[in-house]
């Protein structure tokens, strides 16, 4: 009996010990004053990334829009190898000095639609935590399929993937979920009408 209490105790501790790594990763990420840009090109930030961000912003989101200081503390590429001529180039990361200012620079990318910097499609996301990022990368597969069948859809915070079929809203935190609805649900559906995602592999 007293083993049993033992076992109970140190799965009710370890259970806690998960709950409180969540709280702490959930407070971390909703206090980020960092954005995370992909596609601009290597090397176009040249020797003063800092000063080079707030001319991208400018430049992206119009004049008009753009606060006279842009409160940028630091900016610089992710921490990865140089990629090779013709590879994707590597992320930017901007921190703020204001989270307020980094939430009104999101806003307003999200606005703009689709962003284009020198001929270059590039894409503004909040820059999140490790762990909360391979948890919407658990979607990836879902999304390719989801923008392959025309269907709009997009990521709540934290991992939430939210898309309509005919005007129903469907919310997943579950990739496998996700995919389990989309393959036996939607996408034969939409199979079964000639010239929607006749072309599409379920």
């Amino acid at each position: 009996m007293l083993q049993i209490r033992r076992i109970w105790k140190m799965l009710t501790l370890k259970v806690r010990l998960v709950q409180i790594r969540e709280k702490i990763d959930d407070l971390e990420n909703r206090s980020r004053r960092n954005l995370r840009i992909i596609g601009i090109p290597e090397g176009a930030e040249g020797s003063q990334p800092t000063l080079f961000m707030g001319t991208f912003f400018a430049e992206l989101l119009g004049a008009s829009n753009f606060p006279s200081s842009p409160e940028i503390e630091r900016a610089h590429r992710a921490p990865a190898p140089k990629p090779q001529p013709g590879a994707q180039p590597r992320p930017m990361l901007v921190h703020f000095l204001s989270f307020q200012v980094k939430e009104e620079y999101l806003r307003l990318s999200r606005q703009q639609g689709q962003l284009l910097y020198k001929n270059s499609r590039v894409h503004i996301f909040p820059d999140l935590s490790a762990d909360l990022r391979n948890r919407r990368n658990e979607f990836k597969s879902v999304k390719l399929k989801l923008h392959e069948a025309g269907l709009k859809f997009r990521m709540q915070y934290p991992a939430w993937l939210i898309f309509s079929v005919d005007g129903t809203a469907h919310k997943f935190d579950s990739a496998a979920e996700a995919s389990s609805f989309l393959n036996t649900t939607v996408l034969p559906a939409l199979n079964a009408v000639p010239g929607t995602a006749s072309n599409l592999q379920v």
